[in-house]
């Protein structure tokens, strides 16, 4: 730690004779000035006025009120890292007989849960199938990351961006936006494990997944942990917005959920309908599931509610294909054929602009 000035807190009064005995143990401190603070794996924290306290009986605390920068990772053989910038910063930090500082500082194990207040931009780099892959996150209102549970918010005008192009080739994005957005990570199973992973769940509605890591790993972790892979995430607000340039997807609604294990995304209205577009096609309704497989590709869909789906030229800019229903509409593989197969229900009509109309009450 290198700061300005610094106000020392110690366990008990100070006697510079019990310099090498282990006593005069640090309890806390105030760090004043522009402070960094450098620790192992990449840890690196840059603010002013840092206050830090192990508790004393209490959980301990490091935080300020001031903009801060931090840094953490590569740690060794690992690519993963993060990069950011907040307004105020609290840690709160899990207290225990000993001390990861060394045995005449603050007896603090670890930290269980960091909150970045205001106007908080996180860049991250994690590993994808053996890959690199940069991710930007910026939100106004506040961070939290429940290191226990494994589980990080952001709220209040949340943007989420991640490049798809290689370099030299147009730029293209996947990105989310949203008032909140709440990811559920886990760890990377251990290959030497042997143990099987469990299926997919096959239920209809993604339920809003809580995060929870096992007494084993929270045993073995007392820090930050970036070998971690995505479980689930939820993004909710006024309007969610979710996009891909490569994929050519484009769509608007009011909750998003994405169950990774399973390849099944699921987005649910809140006032109007989700409204999707595949390039030239479009698709409304209430509710939609989608499943894809490892490539990406769509499998499976199930859209609940009364919808529509359109389907516009590319050279008349006019919609040469357009279907309706009130009860719902379901995508499956023919495993006879290579074609997909859908079905409405409900007051279902079909018109093609070739073809010609169809109609039922059923279903077609």
């Amino acid at each position: 730690v290198t700061c300005g000035s610094a106000v020392v807190e110690f366990e008990e009064k100070f006697d510079p004779g019990l310099r090498n005995s282990g006593g005069n143990r640090i309890v806390g401190g105030e760090f004043n000035g522009e402070v960094r603070v450098a620790g192992p794996d990449g840890l690196l924290l840059e603010g002013k006025n840092i206050v830090l306290s192990e508790g004393q009986g209490e959980p301990g605390y490091l935080y300020s009120d001031h903009p801060i920068s931090f840094a953490y990772g590569p740690v060794a053989g690992q690519g993963q890292q993060v990069r950011g910038t907040a307004d105020k910063l609290q840690i709160t930090l899990t207290t225990g007989d000993g001390s990861i500082l060394g045995k005449d500082m603050p007896r603090i194990g670890g930290m269980e849960r960091i909150l970045l207040r205001e106007n908080v931009a996180i860049d991250l780099v994690i590993e994808d199938e053996g890959r690199l892959m940069p991710i930007s996150v910026r939100s106004e209102g506040q961070f939290e990351y429940d290191v226990e549970n494994l589980v990080a918010s952001f709220n209040d005008n949340v943007n989420v961006s991640r490049p798809t192009h290689s370099p030299g080739q147009p730029e293209a994005f996947d990105r989310l936006s949203g008032d909140q957005l709440s990811l559920v990570f886990e760890p990377k199973p251990e290959a030497e494990s042997g143990l099987a992973q469990p299926e997919p769940a096959q239920d209809q509605v993604i339920q809003p997944v809580a995060g929870t890591s096992s007494p084993a790993y929270r045993r073995r972790r007392r820090g930050i942990d970036l070998d971690l892979q995505l479980r689930a995430l939820r993004a909710i607000g006024r309007e969610v917005v979710l996009s891909s340039d490569e994929h050519q997807v484009h769509g608007r609604m009011g909750d998003l959920r994405y169950d990774v294990s399973a390849r099944k995304l699921q987005m649910i209205a809140h006032e109007n309908d989700v409204v999707v577009q595949f390039g030239l096609a479009h698709l409304s309704c209430p509710d939609i599931l989608i499943t894809h497989d490892e490539e990406g590709r769509v499998r499976a869909a199930l859209c609940q509610g009364a919808g529509r789906a359109w389907h516009t030229n590319r050279e008349s800019g006019e919609d040469d294909l357009k279907s309706s229903w009130s009860e719902r509409l379901t995508m499956s593989e023919d495993p006879a054929s290579e074609w997909d197969l859908l079905e409405l229900r409900g007051d279902a009509q079909v018109f093609h602009q070739q073809i010609g109309r169809a109609s039922c009450r059923e279903r077609v």
